[in-house]
């Protein structure tokens, strides 16, 4: 048994459904990217140039989109991932054109501050612009005028992002965006499931293939659209089956953990969790044993090397936390598994 790391795809198990993301954000208009981060550049086209506020704990990609033309302001944020209010409004000036609001793991933020935020508008002028990759079903838009979620972060695809908005998206954002040519992560996709079927012997080629693709998209300056082959499979994944497993499988593992002592990042069932993110001292030893245990987990983020390296909070934060996997792929016994790999962990 595998779990975590990168989506696996089984081609033959595909059927149309009607609760797709096309369904679930029909109310928007929309722009389908190949990435969040081309979504954000692709927008750069339409909003002011001038400061953006971004929070001080998020991707480093993120950081490097907005980067390119705009002077970035940091703003705090807390332990438990809510926004540290006073030092929000701290930051808050004439000069800023943007700002970048994350709801983290699928809890949305605090209403007083995203109330805050929507009467600042009228007084700054600034564009609010939601990132929704950990939270877009938990609520589709809060305060942004702007909404960019990836969409690769949820759904067995090779890309895809998405920008949207209650108002028409400006003619200018598609002018000249290709869509992007499918990606060799098709072939690790597939080769993945034949692993986990048994059908494979080795993961070593697949693991390969994700890495080598994350670094090209690392790399990456061109802007496209979204695959037509992701496209198309978006249409054959449900929403709703997507919603109950996440939050069956956070449920179920948050209630076990929580007995061995462990300090959950977010309490409750009241959002749509992305992960079971968790804090604890001793993290890379822990890492290393689900390794081990064949769980791949992600860490949301690692700072080391980029501009938040010198923040004592962030650095505390992304040193000790790590993202246990809950997604749709996983029942009760592939949850069974982890909770008894993690309980082991913590016996010995």
């Amino acid at each position: 048994m595998e779990l975590g790391s990168n989506f696996e795809l089984d081609i033959s198990s595909l059927h149309n459904v009607e609760d797709n993301i096309f369904e679930y954000l029909k109310p928007y208009f929309t722009f389908y990217t190949d990435s969040g981060r081309s979504a954000i550049r692709v927008l750069k086209k339409v909003i002011k140039p001038g400061v953006v506020l971004l929070p001080c704990y998020i991707c480093d990609s993120i950081i490097q989109s907005f980067g390119e033309t705009f002077s970035v302001v940091f703003y705090k944020i807390d332990e438990d991932f809510s926004v540290d209010r006073e030092d929000f409004e701290r930051k808050l000036k004439d000069e800023v054109s943007v700002v970048y609001v994350m709801h983290y793991f699928g809890r949305l933020q605090d209403k007083g501050f995203l109330e805050y935020i929507k009467e600042s508008k009228s007084q700054y002028g600034f564009t609010v612009i939601e990132d929704t990759t950990h939270s877009i079903f938990t609520k589709s838009k809060t305060i942004g005028d702007y909404c960019i979620c990836s969409l690769r972060k949820w759904f067995p695809i090779m890309d895809g992002g998405v920008l949207y908005s209650d108002e028409e998206l400006p003619g200018i954002l598609m002018e000249g965006v290709l869509p992007k040519n499918p990606s060799i992560k098709l072939e690790a996709m597939i080769l993945k499931k034949l692993y986990i079927e048994g059908e494979l012997d080795n993961n070593g080629l697949y693991r390969r293939i994700f890495e080598e693709e994350e670094d090209k998209l690392i790399f990456q300056q061109t802007v496209f659209q979204i695959s037509l082959l992701s496209k198309c499979l978006l249409k054959y994944f449900s929403v709703g089956e997507l919603i109950r497993r996440r939050k069956e499988n956070y449920r179920e593992l948050q209630k076990e953990i929580s007995k061995l002592g462990v300090e959950l990042v977010l309490r409750g069932n009241e959002f749509v969790p992305l992960s079971c993110p968790i804090y604890i001292g001793n993290r890379d030893d822990f890492r290393n044993y689900l390794i081990k245990n064949n769980v791949f987990c992600a860490i949301h983020w690692p700072l080391e090397g980029t501009v938040l390296e010198g923040d004592e909070r962030a650095m505390q934060m992304s040193g000790h936390i790590i993202s246990l996997p809950i997604d749709q792929r996983y029942g009760r016994e592939q949850m069974q598994y982890l909770i008894n790999v993690v309980k082991t962990y913590f016996k010995t």
